[in-house]
């Protein structure tokens, strides 16, 4: 017999080709006849092909099983990226990454925050690990991803840093236990045109701590379809409940009240006052939480609001809480967990009680609304609460009331809170009395800083000036820094602050430039200052109501005296116009040289209103539809 032959049995007859023929009986797959594989010769013998057709149908239905589950994922994945953005829109020049900014504020400041958080009196109560960059990188984002990309459930977040105070177990104020409970608290988004940036701040608002118990609301001014689109998608994008106590999409018919020309501060007015009167009258909320199209959150964000609603109830020298810093930017914001009073009201991101509306709502003005709120008869010395390191961040290079060079300077470098803060600590030390107090020996103990003398290196000059006057125990007490608002942007600058004092508390700013509490305080106007530092008015100053379109030269002169412009900053005031100008419509806050006056003409938009301002005034200027009010001394 041939050995070599495959195919011939014993008898040395061809057999037949290997063949599995099939037939169907009773339902199931029968085998006709059985033969061996070549390599089963020798061994026990077994039928190949029924082996051959079970492991065949094995690998039949794992195979449609793969498919199966590999079609299943690829469905859930396209439904969830239908879900959580709308893709129609592509990214535009100038739309902002959530993760960027994230990942931005987790570089040097927040190793920094960190490492003071959990160092000294504080401890770093981690319930959660750290939070990481979804980049993939700290240098740099090789996949960055919109906020329209992001996870919509609260469930899905990243894991965030917890972080709390060593005494988190004692009462907020001495004999407080609500921990910041309110009755009925809403978030009010204000929104116009500006789909992409609302689309990321609906985003960022979804991810915040402690939703569950919020009502939202989305207030659009006119009907916009690429905004209308987006805010209706908020319960896709985690919004509605059970995220939320609920979600609604108002849209408002944009009719002017100033005339079809008005600007774009103007509009803005109207909305607000249209929006909250809905919040307040129509849904009957106890506090709102208002915050614009072009604002992203800190994961905090809402416990900030929280935790500090109680002291609006039990302090009457406060009107609001706000996440905003306006002194706030990076370079020398460090603590997350500190919080300050201001005089001067900050906005963007901010809450109020129904109380205060019933206050202010009626006379809620029509134009130039956040001006108005920090005038002070409409504040009556009243503070706002805010924090160190900003709650929100702005992403609107332009808008109604900002302009592109002043966002990149100041906006753009703000401060960014990236820890999920669960709790601050008692704050019984933001007490009115308590922190007046403070402010005042910390003021008073400081030795003063001659900046002035150095203005081409003020910051430079200070570090030199430190060692020689105060050696070794250079950050032990705090530094003071006497300005007059004529000399402040020269400061300004050089501390990496607003050109306009901001953020003070009765006129005195409290900030820490490279490990030193400077002490930022107005020579006219604070009242912390000990008397030999003040600036008192020039003697014999007389207040002179001008004739309309007269310059303050020629009032004084008339007069038999002469102008002294630096004394203009004690007659810019509301109060001390009242006293001489009707002011039927008000007071308002505004720029121009001519100013303090009041408005005479009927053909201007502020018509019988007495104008203050920021910026000094000058002696010669004048305004056809305006009487100034001048400040004359005597000519000799």
């Amino acid at each position: 017999m041939n050995k070599s032959s495959g195919s011939h049995g014993r008898t040395g007859k061809v057999k037949p080709t290997f063949r599995v023929p099939l037939k169907i009986a009773s339902l199931r797959f029968s085998v006709q006849k059985s033969r061996l594989y070549p390599l089963q010769r020798g061994l026990p013998r077994i039928k190949s092909c029924r082996l051959f057709f079970y492991l065949f149908v094995a690998f039949a239905i794992a195979r449609v099983g793969i498919i199966y589950v590999d079609r299943s994922k690829k469905n859930l994945i396209v439904k969830n990226s239908l879900v959580a953005s709308t893709s129609k829109y592509a990214r535009r020049e100038g739309e902002f990454l959530l993760q960027d900014v994230m990942d931005h504020h987790r570089g040097s400041a927040w190793k920094k925050t960190r490492q003071l958080v959990r160092g000294g009196s504080r401890s770093a109560g981690a319930s959660n690990a750290p939070l990481q960059s979804r980049a993939g990188t700290t240098g740099g984002h090789r996949n960055p991803r919109r906020a329209d990309e992001l996870e919509l459930q609260t469930a899905e977040h990243e894991p965030v840093e917890r972080v709390a105070r060593e005494d988190s177990s004692e009462k907020l104020v001495d004999g407080d236990t609500s921990q910041g409970h309110v009755e009925s608290m809403a978030v009010l988004v204000v929104a116009y045109n500006r789909p992409d940036y609302l689309r990321q701040t609906l985003d960022s608002l979804a991810k915040v701590s402690r939703l569950s118990d919020i009502s939202v609301y989305v207030s659009q001014d006119g009907f916009d379809e690429g905004v209308a689109r987006v805010a209706s998608e908020g319960q896709l994008r985690g919004l509605g409940k059970p995220q939320t106590r609920g979600y609604e999409h108002w849209q408002r018919e944009r009719i002017p009240q100033l005339g079809q020309n008005q600007p774009g501060h103007a509009w803005l007015a109207q909305h607000y006052k249209w929006a909250i009167d809905k919040i307040f009258i129509d849904r009957a909320h106890s506090h709102v939480i208002i915050v614009e199209d072009d604002m992203l959150f800190s994961p905090d964000f809402l416990v900030f609001f929280k935790q500090t609603a109680h002291l609006l109830a039990r302090d009457e020298s406060l009107w609001c809480i706000s996440t905003w810093n306006d002194n706030g930017l990076a370079s020398h914001a460090r603590d997350p967990l500190r919080l300050f009073r201001t005089s001067y009201f900050p906005g963007l991101g901010w809450m109020m009680r129904r109380e205060l509306w019933n206050e202010i709502g009626s006379i809620w003005p029509k134009e130039h609304w956040d001006h108005w709120m920090r005038l002070n008869t409409t504040s009556k010395g009243r503070e706002c609460i805010v924090p160190e390191v900003n709650r929100n961040f702005n992403i609107g290079r332009t808008g109604a009331n900002m302009r592109r060079d002043t966002y990149d300077r100041y906006l753009k470098r703000m401060s960014f809170n990236v820890l999920d803060i669960n709790h601050y600590g008692n704050l019984a030390y933001l007490d009115r009395d308590v922190y007046r107090q403070r402010l005042q020996r910390l003021t008073q103990s400081a030795a003063v800083w001659p900046w002035h003398q150095h203005q081409h290196s003020i910051l430079s000059s200070l570090q030199h000036w430190l060692k020689t006057e105060k050696g070794d125990n250079a950050g032990e007490n705090a530094v003071l820094a006497l300005y007059r608002m004529e000399n402040y942007e020269l400061l300004a600058n050089a501390l990496d602050l607003w050109p306009y004092p901001r953020g003070h508390s009765q006129h005195a700013i409290e900030v820490s430039i490279d490990g030193v509490t400077i002490i930022l305080a107005d020579e006219r106007s604070c009242p912390y200052l000990p008397s030999h530092l003040r600036v008192r008015p020039s003697r014999g100053l007389t207040p002179v109501a001008a004739v309309q379109g007269q310059t303050c030269d020629a009032a004084c002169r008339y007069n038999h005296m002469k102008c002294h412009a630096p004394d203009f900053w004690f007659l810019n005031s509301c109060e001390v116009l009242a006293k001489f100008f009707p002011c039927e419509a008000g007071c308002a806050l505004v720029l121009g040289d001519d100013i303090p006056n009041y408005v005479v003409s009927n053909r201007m938009d502020t018509y019988q209103k007495c104008l203050v301002s920021e910026r000094q005034a000058t002696c010669a200027a004048s305004h056809r539809a305006t009487t100034r009010l001048c400040a004359c001394v005597p000519s000799t």
